[in-house]
Protein backbone atom coordinates (compact mmCIF):
# COMPACT_ATOMS: atom_id res chain seq x y z
CA UNK A 1 0.00 0.00 0.00
CA UNK A 2 2.87 2.39 0.72
CA UNK A 3 4.21 1.74 -2.77
CA UNK A 4 0.86 2.69 -4.36
CA UNK A 5 0.61 5.83 -2.18
CA UNK A 6 4.06 6.99 -3.35
CA UNK A 7 3.14 6.35 -6.96
CA UNK A 8 -0.10 8.33 -6.79
CA UNK A 9 1.63 11.20 -4.86
CA UNK A 10 4.31 11.62 -7.46
CA UNK A 11 1.79 11.38 -10.28
CA UNK A 12 -0.30 14.19 -8.69
CA UNK A 13 2.66 16.59 -8.46
CA UNK A 14 3.71 15.80 -12.00
CA UNK A 15 0.22 16.35 -13.42
CA UNK A 16 -0.10 19.80 -11.82
CA UNK A 17 2.72 21.09 -14.04
CA UNK A 18 1.06 19.95 -17.31
CA UNK A 19 -1.74 21.35 -19.53
CA UNK A 20 -5.20 19.86 -18.89
CA UNK A 21 -5.09 17.74 -22.08
CA UNK A 22 -1.60 16.41 -21.36
CA UNK A 23 -2.52 15.88 -17.73
CA UNK A 24 -5.53 13.79 -18.79
CA UNK A 25 -3.44 11.59 -21.09
CA UNK A 26 -0.69 11.12 -18.53
CA UNK A 27 -3.28 10.44 -15.81
CA UNK A 28 -4.85 7.68 -17.87
CA UNK A 29 -1.40 6.21 -18.58
CA UNK A 30 -0.21 6.17 -14.98
CA UNK A 31 -3.61 5.03 -13.76
CA UNK A 32 -3.36 2.04 -16.09
CA UNK A 33 0.16 1.30 -14.82
CA UNK A 34 -1.04 1.45 -11.20
CA UNK A 35 -3.99 -0.86 -11.89
CA UNK A 36 -1.68 -3.29 -13.72
CA UNK A 37 0.74 -3.33 -10.79
CA UNK A 38 -2.14 -3.94 -8.39
CA UNK A 39 -3.54 -6.79 -10.51
CA UNK A 40 -0.11 -8.40 -10.89
CA UNK A 41 0.47 -8.14 -7.15
CA UNK A 42 -2.85 -9.76 -6.34
CA UNK A 43 -2.25 -12.47 -8.95
CA UNK A 44 1.22 -13.18 -7.58
CA UNK A 45 -0.15 -13.39 -4.05
CA UNK A 46 -2.86 -15.79 -5.23
CA UNK A 47 -0.36 -17.98 -7.11
CA UNK A 48 1.96 -18.17 -4.11
CA UNK A 49 -0.94 -19.06 -1.81
CA UNK A 50 -2.06 -22.03 -3.97
CA UNK A 51 0.75 -24.46 -2.94
CA UNK A 52 0.36 -23.52 0.72
CA UNK A 53 -3.40 -24.12 0.53
CA UNK A 54 -2.93 -27.44 -1.25
CA UNK A 55 -0.31 -28.56 1.28
CA UNK A 56 -2.60 -27.63 4.17
CA UNK A 57 -5.51 -29.57 2.66
CA UNK A 58 -3.30 -32.62 2.00
CA UNK A 59 -2.05 -32.57 5.59
CA UNK A 60 -5.66 -32.40 6.81
CA UNK A 61 -6.64 -35.42 4.71
CA UNK A 62 -3.61 -37.38 5.93
CA UNK A 63 -4.01 -36.53 9.62
CA UNK A 64 -4.68 -40.19 10.50
CA UNK A 65 -1.54 -41.32 8.65
CA UNK A 66 0.76 -38.27 8.80
CA UNK A 67 3.90 -40.22 7.84
CA UNK A 68 2.70 -40.18 4.20
CA UNK A 69 3.38 -36.42 4.15
CA UNK A 70 7.10 -37.24 3.98
CA UNK A 71 6.57 -38.54 0.43
CA UNK A 72 4.50 -35.55 -0.82
CA UNK A 73 6.06 -32.54 -2.58
CA UNK A 74 3.87 -29.66 -3.82
CA UNK A 75 5.11 -27.71 -6.86
CA UNK A 76 2.53 -25.07 -7.79
CA UNK A 77 -0.60 -27.05 -8.62
CA UNK A 78 1.34 -30.27 -9.30
CA UNK A 79 1.96 -32.98 -6.70
CA UNK A 80 5.05 -35.23 -6.76
CA UNK A 81 5.10 -38.45 -4.72
CA UNK A 82 8.76 -39.40 -4.25
CA UNK A 83 10.86 -41.71 -2.10
CA UNK A 84 11.17 -45.39 -1.23
CA UNK A 85 8.11 -47.21 0.11
CA UNK A 86 7.40 -50.84 0.91
CA UNK A 87 5.20 -52.87 -1.45
CA UNK A 88 1.60 -53.15 -0.27
CA UNK A 89 1.79 -50.25 2.17
CA UNK A 90 -1.96 -49.75 1.94
CA UNK A 91 -1.92 -46.08 0.93
CA UNK A 92 -4.19 -46.38 -2.12
CA UNK A 93 -7.12 -44.59 -0.46
CA UNK A 94 -4.89 -41.77 0.75
CA UNK A 95 -3.38 -41.31 -2.74
CA UNK A 96 -6.89 -41.06 -4.20
CA UNK A 97 -7.73 -38.40 -1.62
CA UNK A 98 -4.66 -36.39 -2.63
CA UNK A 99 -5.74 -36.44 -6.28
CA UNK A 100 -9.14 -35.02 -5.26
CA UNK A 101 -7.74 -31.99 -3.40
CA UNK A 102 -9.21 -28.78 -4.94
CA UNK A 103 -6.66 -26.91 -7.07
CA UNK A 104 -4.48 -29.95 -7.84
CA UNK A 105 -3.77 -30.22 -11.56
CA UNK A 106 -1.64 -33.38 -11.81
CA UNK A 107 -0.20 -36.01 -9.49
CA UNK A 108 3.09 -37.63 -10.48
CA UNK A 109 3.60 -40.93 -8.64
CA UNK A 110 7.30 -41.76 -8.82
CA UNK A 111 7.45 -43.76 -5.58
CA UNK A 112 9.97 -46.62 -5.65
CA UNK A 113 8.89 -49.88 -4.03
CA UNK A 114 11.65 -51.22 -1.80
CA UNK A 115 11.00 -54.41 0.23
CA UNK A 116 12.42 -54.55 3.76
CA UNK A 117 12.73 -57.30 6.37
CA UNK A 118 9.56 -57.73 8.41
CA UNK A 119 9.19 -56.01 11.76
CA UNK A 120 8.09 -58.18 14.69
CA UNK A 121 6.55 -57.32 18.04
CA UNK A 122 5.63 -59.76 20.81
CA UNK A 123 3.67 -58.68 23.89
CA UNK A 124 3.22 -61.20 26.71
CA UNK A 125 1.05 -60.35 29.68
CA UNK A 126 1.01 -62.52 32.77
CA UNK A 127 -0.84 -60.86 35.64
CA UNK A 128 0.76 -57.52 36.55
CA UNK A 129 3.72 -57.85 34.17
CA UNK A 130 3.94 -57.09 30.46
CA UNK A 131 7.01 -58.16 28.48
CA UNK A 132 7.65 -56.53 25.09
CA UNK A 133 10.17 -58.12 22.71
CA UNK A 134 10.90 -58.32 18.99
CA UNK A 135 12.56 -56.12 16.37
CA UNK A 136 11.32 -52.66 15.34
CA UNK A 137 12.69 -49.47 13.83
CA UNK A 138 13.45 -46.62 16.23
CA UNK A 139 10.49 -44.53 15.07
CA UNK A 140 7.98 -47.40 15.44
CA UNK A 141 9.47 -48.49 18.77
CA UNK A 142 8.89 -45.02 20.24
CA UNK A 143 5.24 -45.09 19.17
CA UNK A 144 4.69 -48.66 20.37
CA UNK A 145 6.09 -47.93 23.84
CA UNK A 146 3.87 -44.83 24.09
CA UNK A 147 0.83 -46.95 23.25
CA UNK A 148 1.83 -49.66 25.73
CA UNK A 149 2.40 -47.22 28.60
CA UNK A 150 -0.93 -45.53 27.84
CA UNK A 151 -2.82 -48.81 27.50
CA UNK A 152 -1.40 -50.48 30.62
CA UNK A 153 -0.44 -47.68 33.03
CA UNK A 154 -0.51 -49.92 36.12
CA UNK A 155 1.57 -52.82 34.80
CA UNK A 156 5.29 -53.44 35.15
CA UNK A 157 6.54 -53.09 31.58
CA UNK A 158 9.74 -54.91 30.56
CA UNK A 159 11.16 -53.62 27.27
CA UNK A 160 13.29 -56.19 25.43
CA UNK A 161 12.68 -54.85 21.92
CA UNK A 162 15.77 -54.49 19.74
CA UNK A 163 16.10 -51.46 17.44
CA UNK A 164 16.76 -52.23 13.78
CA UNK A 165 16.13 -49.38 11.32
CA UNK A 166 16.50 -51.80 8.41
CA UNK A 167 13.13 -53.44 9.10
CA UNK A 168 9.94 -52.19 7.51
CA UNK A 169 6.89 -50.41 8.81
CA UNK A 170 4.14 -52.69 10.22
CA UNK A 171 0.78 -51.99 8.62
CA UNK A 172 -1.11 -52.36 11.92
CA UNK A 173 0.68 -49.50 13.71
CA UNK A 174 -2.01 -46.91 12.88
CA UNK A 175 -4.65 -48.60 15.05
CA UNK A 176 -2.37 -50.21 17.60
CA UNK A 177 -3.17 -47.83 20.46
CA UNK A 178 -6.89 -48.60 20.25
CA UNK A 179 -6.14 -52.32 19.99
CA UNK A 180 -4.22 -52.27 23.27
CA UNK A 181 -7.02 -50.37 25.01
CA UNK A 182 -9.37 -53.23 24.12
CA UNK A 183 -6.97 -55.76 25.70
CA UNK A 184 -6.68 -54.02 29.06
CA UNK A 185 -9.20 -56.34 30.81
CA UNK A 186 -7.40 -59.51 29.58
CA UNK A 187 -5.08 -60.69 32.34
CA UNK A 188 -3.25 -63.34 30.29
CA UNK A 189 -2.50 -62.94 26.58
CA UNK A 190 0.21 -62.99 23.94
CA UNK A 191 0.10 -60.68 20.94
CA UNK A 192 2.41 -61.10 17.96
CA UNK A 193 2.55 -58.57 15.15
CA UNK A 194 4.48 -58.90 11.91
CA UNK A 195 4.34 -56.61 8.89
CA UNK A 196 0.81 -57.52 7.79
CA UNK A 197 -0.35 -59.95 10.47
CA UNK A 198 -1.54 -59.84 14.07
CA UNK A 199 -2.03 -62.99 16.12
CA UNK A 200 -3.69 -62.79 19.53
CA UNK A 201 -3.85 -65.71 21.96
CA UNK A 202 -4.90 -65.91 25.60
CA UNK A 203 -7.80 -66.53 27.96
CA UNK A 204 -10.66 -64.25 28.92
CA UNK A 205 -13.88 -64.39 30.91
CA UNK A 206 -15.63 -62.48 28.10
CA UNK A 207 -15.22 -63.71 24.52
CA UNK A 208 -16.25 -60.28 23.18
CA UNK A 209 -13.15 -58.77 24.78
CA UNK A 210 -10.42 -58.19 22.26
CA UNK A 211 -12.59 -58.28 19.15
CA UNK A 212 -11.90 -54.60 18.50
CA UNK A 213 -8.26 -55.44 17.72
CA UNK A 214 -9.33 -55.92 14.11
CA UNK A 215 -11.88 -53.11 14.11
CA UNK A 216 -9.26 -50.52 15.09
CA UNK A 217 -7.27 -51.01 11.87
CA UNK A 218 -7.85 -48.27 9.22
CA UNK A 219 -10.31 -49.20 6.47
CA UNK A 220 -7.60 -49.02 3.81
CA UNK A 221 -5.70 -51.83 5.54
CA UNK A 222 -8.52 -54.18 6.55
CA UNK A 223 -7.95 -56.45 3.54
CA UNK A 224 -4.16 -56.33 3.95
CA UNK A 225 -3.77 -57.05 7.68
CA UNK A 226 -4.59 -60.60 8.70
CA UNK A 227 -5.94 -60.55 12.28
CA UNK A 228 -6.07 -63.97 13.96
CA UNK A 229 -7.96 -63.78 17.28
CA UNK A 230 -7.44 -66.96 19.33
CA UNK A 231 -8.75 -65.68 22.66
CA UNK A 232 -10.83 -68.33 24.40
CA UNK A 233 -12.69 -68.83 27.71
CA UNK A 234 -10.69 -69.44 30.85
CA UNK A 235 -10.29 -72.98 32.14
CA UNK A 236 -12.94 -73.93 34.69
CA UNK A 237 -11.82 -74.07 38.32
CA UNK A 238 -10.47 -77.42 39.60
CA UNK A 239 -9.78 -78.59 36.03
CA UNK A 240 -6.30 -79.38 34.62
CA UNK A 241 -4.89 -76.62 32.43
CA UNK A 242 -2.55 -77.36 29.52
CA UNK A 243 -1.17 -75.56 26.48
CA UNK A 244 0.69 -77.30 23.65
CA UNK A 245 2.24 -75.02 21.03
CA UNK A 246 4.06 -76.14 17.87
CA UNK A 247 4.45 -73.10 15.64
CA UNK A 248 6.92 -70.56 14.20
CA UNK A 249 8.18 -69.67 17.71
CA UNK A 250 9.20 -73.21 18.65
CA UNK A 251 7.80 -76.12 20.66
CA UNK A 252 6.31 -75.66 24.11
CA UNK A 253 4.11 -77.47 26.61
CA UNK A 254 2.89 -75.84 29.82
CA UNK A 255 0.08 -75.94 32.35
CA UNK A 256 -1.01 -77.43 35.66
CA UNK A 257 -1.89 -81.13 36.13
CA UNK A 258 -3.13 -83.19 39.11
CA UNK A 259 -0.02 -85.33 39.76
CA UNK A 260 3.66 -85.86 38.91
CA UNK A 261 2.60 -88.96 36.95
CA UNK A 262 0.35 -86.84 34.72
CA UNK A 263 3.22 -84.42 34.14
CA UNK A 264 5.58 -87.23 33.11
CA UNK A 265 3.00 -88.84 30.83
CA UNK A 266 2.20 -85.50 29.18
CA UNK A 267 5.86 -84.74 28.48
CA UNK A 268 6.43 -88.22 27.04
CA UNK A 269 3.28 -88.03 24.89
CA UNK A 270 4.24 -84.64 23.41
CA UNK A 271 7.87 -85.63 22.78
CA UNK A 272 6.86 -88.89 21.09
CA UNK A 273 4.03 -87.42 19.00
CA UNK A 274 5.96 -84.45 17.62
CA UNK A 275 9.56 -85.73 17.70
CA UNK A 276 10.94 -82.39 18.91
CA UNK A 277 14.51 -81.91 20.10
CA UNK A 278 14.25 -78.67 22.09
CA UNK A 279 10.91 -78.86 23.87
CA UNK A 280 10.28 -76.04 26.31
CA UNK A 281 8.22 -77.22 29.26
CA UNK A 282 6.65 -75.56 32.29
CA UNK A 283 4.21 -78.02 33.84
CA UNK A 284 3.19 -77.53 37.46
CA UNK A 285 1.48 -80.01 39.78
CA UNK A 286 -1.60 -79.21 41.86
CA UNK A 287 -3.05 -82.22 43.70
CA UNK A 288 -6.33 -80.39 44.35
CA UNK A 289 -7.29 -80.58 40.66
CA UNK A 290 -9.75 -83.17 39.43
CA UNK A 291 -8.21 -86.26 37.81
CA UNK A 292 -10.00 -85.92 34.49
CA UNK A 293 -10.06 -88.99 32.19
CA UNK A 294 -10.23 -86.58 29.26
CA UNK A 295 -6.60 -85.60 29.79
CA UNK A 296 -5.40 -89.19 29.46
CA UNK A 297 -7.47 -89.71 26.29
CA UNK A 298 -6.18 -86.44 24.88
CA UNK A 299 -2.58 -87.59 25.25
CA UNK A 300 -3.30 -90.68 23.13
CA UNK A 301 -4.72 -88.41 20.41
CA UNK A 302 -1.65 -86.19 19.99
CA UNK A 303 -0.01 -88.39 17.35
CA UNK A 304 -2.86 -87.52 14.93
CA UNK A 305 -1.90 -83.84 15.17
CA UNK A 306 1.77 -84.10 14.16
CA UNK A 307 1.02 -82.93 10.59
CA UNK A 308 -0.80 -79.78 11.76
CA UNK A 309 1.08 -76.54 11.12
CA UNK A 310 0.97 -73.63 13.58
CA UNK A 311 -0.62 -75.96 16.14
CA UNK A 312 -2.05 -74.62 19.39
CA UNK A 313 -3.99 -76.87 21.80
CA UNK A 314 -5.22 -75.22 25.01
CA UNK A 315 -7.65 -75.77 27.85
CA UNK A 316 -10.93 -73.88 27.69
CA UNK A 317 -13.85 -74.15 30.10
CA UNK A 318 -14.20 -77.86 30.96
CA UNK A 319 -12.64 -78.99 27.70
CA UNK A 320 -10.01 -78.14 25.10
CA UNK A 321 -9.70 -76.27 21.82
CA UNK A 322 -7.20 -76.84 19.00
CA UNK A 323 -6.15 -74.45 16.21
CA UNK A 324 -3.88 -74.90 13.22
CA UNK A 325 -3.93 -75.65 9.51
CA UNK A 326 -3.34 -78.66 7.29
CA UNK A 327 -2.61 -78.89 3.59
CA UNK A 328 -5.41 -81.30 2.69
CA UNK A 329 -8.73 -82.51 4.16
CA UNK A 330 -7.49 -86.10 4.56
CA UNK A 331 -5.14 -85.04 7.37
CA UNK A 332 -7.99 -83.25 9.14
CA UNK A 333 -10.32 -86.19 8.62
CA UNK A 334 -7.93 -88.61 10.35
CA UNK A 335 -7.78 -86.39 13.42
CA UNK A 336 -11.56 -85.91 13.61
CA UNK A 337 -12.22 -89.65 13.22
CA UNK A 338 -9.77 -90.49 16.03
CA UNK A 339 -11.25 -87.76 18.25
CA UNK A 340 -14.79 -89.04 17.83
CA UNK A 341 -13.73 -92.65 18.32
CA UNK A 342 -12.26 -91.73 21.73
CA UNK A 343 -15.48 -89.97 22.72
CA UNK A 344 -13.90 -86.49 22.76
CA UNK A 345 -16.19 -84.93 20.16
CA UNK A 346 -17.89 -82.65 22.68
CA UNK A 347 -14.73 -82.05 24.73
CA UNK A 348 -12.09 -81.15 22.11
CA UNK A 349 -13.33 -78.30 19.89
CA UNK A 350 -11.77 -78.19 16.42
CA UNK A 351 -10.53 -74.96 14.85
CA UNK A 352 -8.09 -76.58 12.41
CA UNK A 353 -8.52 -75.20 8.88
CA UNK A 354 -7.62 -76.71 5.52
CA UNK A 355 -5.57 -74.16 3.64
CA UNK A 356 -2.32 -74.08 1.75
CA UNK A 357 0.13 -71.32 2.74
CA UNK A 358 0.29 -68.40 0.34
CA UNK A 359 4.07 -68.08 0.54
CA UNK A 360 6.98 -70.44 0.54
CA UNK A 361 10.25 -70.04 2.40
CA UNK A 362 12.76 -67.76 0.67
CA UNK A 363 16.31 -66.58 1.40
CA UNK A 364 18.76 -64.13 -0.17
CA UNK A 365 22.42 -64.50 0.82
CA UNK A 366 25.13 -61.98 -0.03
CA UNK A 367 28.79 -62.60 0.75
CA UNK A 368 31.25 -59.73 1.19
CA UNK A 369 34.74 -61.11 1.86
CA UNK A 370 34.26 -63.04 5.11
CA UNK A 371 30.97 -61.41 6.06
CA UNK A 372 27.57 -62.83 5.04
CA UNK A 373 24.24 -60.99 5.00
CA UNK A 374 21.12 -63.20 5.00
CA UNK A 375 17.61 -61.89 4.34
CA UNK A 376 14.29 -63.70 3.83
CA UNK A 377 11.36 -65.46 5.50
CA UNK A 378 11.29 -68.94 7.06
CA UNK A 379 8.48 -70.98 8.65
CA UNK A 380 10.02 -71.90 12.04
CA UNK A 381 12.84 -71.02 14.40
CA UNK A 382 14.17 -74.55 14.00
CA UNK A 383 14.53 -74.15 10.22
CA UNK A 384 16.31 -70.82 10.77
CA UNK A 385 18.76 -72.26 13.29
CA UNK A 386 19.51 -75.15 10.96
CA UNK A 387 20.07 -72.88 7.95
CA UNK A 388 22.42 -70.53 9.83
CA UNK A 389 24.29 -73.46 11.35
CA UNK A 390 24.96 -74.82 7.86
CA UNK A 391 26.17 -71.41 6.65
CA UNK A 392 28.65 -71.15 9.55
CA UNK A 393 29.85 -74.75 9.13
CA UNK A 394 30.28 -74.68 5.36
CA UNK A 395 31.28 -71.13 4.39
CA UNK A 396 34.54 -69.45 5.56
CA UNK A 397 32.81 -66.59 7.39
CA UNK A 398 33.62 -64.61 10.53
CA UNK A 399 30.35 -62.61 10.69
CA UNK A 400 26.76 -63.41 9.77
CA UNK A 401 24.23 -60.55 9.68
CA UNK A 402 20.73 -61.89 10.33
CA UNK A 403 17.81 -60.16 8.58
CA UNK A 404 15.63 -63.28 8.36
CA UNK A 405 12.05 -63.16 9.69
CA UNK A 406 10.10 -66.08 11.13
CA UNK A 407 6.49 -65.70 10.07
CA UNK A 408 3.30 -67.79 10.19
CA UNK A 409 1.62 -69.00 6.99
CA UNK A 410 5.00 -69.70 5.38
CA UNK A 411 5.38 -73.17 3.87
CA UNK A 412 8.31 -75.47 4.57
CA UNK A 413 9.94 -75.57 1.12
CA UNK A 414 11.84 -78.56 -0.25
CA UNK A 415 14.94 -76.48 -1.02
CA UNK A 416 15.70 -76.22 2.72
CA UNK A 417 16.76 -79.88 2.80
CA UNK A 418 19.08 -79.34 -0.20
CA UNK A 419 20.59 -76.09 1.07
CA UNK A 420 23.78 -77.63 2.55
CA UNK A 421 24.46 -79.53 -0.70
CA UNK A 422 24.12 -76.26 -2.61
CA UNK A 423 26.53 -74.36 -0.34
CA UNK A 424 29.19 -77.07 -0.24
CA UNK A 425 29.40 -77.34 -4.03
CA UNK A 426 29.70 -73.69 -5.03
CA UNK A 427 33.01 -71.98 -5.97
CA UNK A 428 34.44 -69.32 -3.67
CA UNK A 429 33.63 -66.57 -6.21
CA UNK A 430 29.86 -66.94 -5.75
CA UNK A 431 28.76 -63.86 -3.77
CA UNK A 432 24.98 -63.98 -4.13
CA UNK A 433 22.36 -66.74 -3.71
CA UNK A 434 18.64 -66.02 -3.93
CA UNK A 435 16.32 -69.01 -3.57
CA UNK A 436 12.64 -69.80 -3.05
CA UNK A 437 10.38 -72.72 -3.89
CA UNK A 438 10.35 -71.86 -7.61
CA UNK A 439 13.57 -69.96 -8.39
CA UNK A 440 17.34 -70.02 -7.83
CA UNK A 441 19.61 -67.12 -8.77
CA UNK A 442 23.43 -67.16 -8.50
CA UNK A 443 25.73 -64.14 -8.92
CA UNK A 444 29.51 -63.78 -8.73
CA UNK A 445 32.51 -65.13 -10.64
CA UNK A 446 34.16 -68.46 -11.49
CA UNK A 447 37.62 -69.21 -12.87
CA UNK A 448 36.71 -70.80 -16.20
CA UNK A 449 33.97 -71.86 -18.60
CA UNK A 450 34.43 -75.43 -17.39
CA UNK A 451 33.73 -74.39 -13.80
CA UNK A 452 30.69 -72.45 -14.99
CA UNK A 453 29.36 -75.53 -16.76
CA UNK A 454 30.01 -77.60 -13.63
CA UNK A 455 27.90 -75.21 -11.54
CA UNK A 456 25.09 -75.39 -14.12
CA UNK A 457 25.12 -79.18 -13.96
CA UNK A 458 25.16 -79.23 -10.16
CA UNK A 459 22.24 -76.85 -9.61
CA UNK A 460 20.30 -78.61 -12.36
CA UNK A 461 20.62 -81.91 -10.49
CA UNK A 462 19.81 -80.40 -7.09
CA UNK A 463 16.83 -78.35 -8.30
CA UNK A 464 15.47 -80.03 -11.45
CA UNK A 465 12.02 -78.41 -11.15
CA UNK A 466 13.25 -74.91 -10.33
CA UNK A 467 13.83 -71.91 -12.58
CA UNK A 468 17.64 -71.80 -12.27
CA UNK A 469 19.27 -68.51 -13.32
CA UNK A 470 23.06 -68.54 -13.48
CA UNK A 471 24.49 -65.03 -13.67
CA UNK A 472 28.03 -66.11 -12.82
CA UNK A 473 30.79 -64.64 -15.01
CA UNK A 474 34.24 -66.07 -15.80
CA UNK A 475 37.55 -64.40 -15.04
CA UNK A 476 39.54 -66.09 -17.85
Amino acid sequence: MKLLSDIFGRCGAYLDALTPKEAYRRGVYWGTVAVAILVLGLANYHIQSIPAGIQAEISKRLEKRPWINDYVMVDGRDIYLTGEIEPGSGIEIELAQIEQVPGVRRVFNILIEYPRPSAHLRLQRRGDELVASGRLSGEILERVMTYIESGFPRLKIIDRISIDDRVGRPLWIEGFGQSLQALRPVSSFELNGWRDQIELTGTTADLHTGTSVGYSIPASLVEQVDVVNLLHPETASNYPEIAIIMDWSGSEVSGTVPSPQHRLELLEAVSEAFAVDNLRSDIKVDSSLEKSTHLTLLMSLLSTLNQVQDLRLESTGKGYIVWGRVDNPVQLGRFLAARNQLGLGSVLHNRIAVSRPERGASVALFSDRRRVIVNGILPTMKSKQQLFGEIIDILPVVEVIDLVSIEPNVAHSEWLSRWPHLLSGLPAGVIGITIDEHNLLLTGTVNSQAQLAEVDTRIGRLFPDSNNINWLTTTD
